[in-house]
């Protein structure tokens, strides 16, 4: 009978996995080889629930990437200014799509009503932050 991983289990093997997809590595055994550790290396971590803060130290100063994503797979920070105008412009395509289709007035396909669908899109994707940070956070505890 297989032993399912309690969380700190499955942190530790989303770290070993996080790392593997930095350095384009296949698998943890490929991890162990590149970075010359015990052929148990990752499975011991993984079993003992023991995150591999030195490797992960190493991981970021090579990489740039933050602790907080290697440890966790998240990084509040990284939800980008630039991420979010790209989903308000989607959402803005959206409502006009609507308004081309008869789903919402067609008066909003004018110049002057397309601002009103550019805050609507600014609204929701307001929201969409929101609950992404809401899920990181969540997902962090």
């Amino acid at each position: 009978m297989l032993k399912t991983e309690d969380k700190e289990q499955k942190r530790v093997r989303a770290a070993f996995d996080r790392i593997c997809l930095l350095y384009g590595l296949k698998n943890h055994a490929d991890l162990q080889r590149h970075f010359q550790l015990s052929n148990s290396y990752a499975s011991a971590a993984i079993k003992r629930g023991s995150m591999p803060y030195t490797l992960i130290e190493q991981v970021s100063n090579e990489k740039g990437v933050t602790l907080d994503w290697l440890a966790k797979g998240y990084d509040i920070s990284q939800i980008h200014s630039e991420d979010m105008e790209q989903v308000s412009t989607g959402v803005f395509k959206g409502l006009m799509k609507l308004a081309k289709y008869n789903w919402i007035d067609k008066s909003y396909l004018t110049p002057e009503k397309q601002e009103t669908l550019k805050s609507l899109a600014a609204l929701v994707t307001e929201q969409v932050e929101q609950e992404l940070q809401r899920k990181l956070a969540r997902d962090a505890g």
